[in-house]
């Protein structure tokens, strides 16, 4: 049986979640966590999606995204390829880094997103990785925390209103 299209318009607001297949850890390593950061950075750069909030986990993703410019699967197929492409080359190993199609469920107002926010940023204190968030090095909270932190491609707290309004400085 066929799998459903996404719906997907620009402006749309996502909770995007990507599993390591079969639930691999495939960001044990400092500089794999960054790698994917790092695309993350380019994303919004290069797609003009605008990013909201990331964590990095050791075997998934989940990202607080708004597209502007490129439809989601154009921003995915970047990221996912880009960093499939690495961790395989930088393990030395062959086929599929991701578990399936990455799940992308749509947000429809302010609340959902700013409750969407605090569950990907307390996502690593929920799975007891560590005691408080402000420890984990590998999401976009500190962003929130310290706005001299903020760079310009992580949209902390501002804009979160309007699509019309957040997509029209692209």
């Amino acid at each position: 049986m066929a799998r459903g299209a996404r719906v997907e318009y620009p402006g749309a607001l996502y909770h995007v979640i990507q599993r390591g297949n079969n639930r691999e850890h495939i960001f044990e390593r400092l500089e794999d966590k960054e790698y994917l950061i790092d695309q993350l950075r380019k994303s919004v750069a290069v797609d003009g999606m605008e990013l909201y909030a990331y964590v990095v986990m050791s075997y998934h993703y989940h990202l607080a995204l708004r597209t502007c410019v490129e439809p989601l699967r154009k921003v995915m197929y970047r990221i996912n390829t880009r960093y499939g492409l690495y961790y395989n080359r930088a393990i030395e190993r062959t086929g599929h880094v991701f578990e399936g199609r990455y799940k992308a469920i749509s947000v429809e107002n302010e609340r959902y997103l700013i409750s969407l926010i605090r569950y990907i940023h307390l996502n690593p204190v929920r799975v007891g990785i560590c005691s408080k968030i402000q420890d984990y090095l590998w999401s976009s909270d500190r962003f929130y925390r310290k706005p001299e932190n903020c760079r310009d491609w992580i949209t902390a707290g501002h804009n979160i209103r309007g699509r019309d309004e957040v997509c029209s400085k692209i």
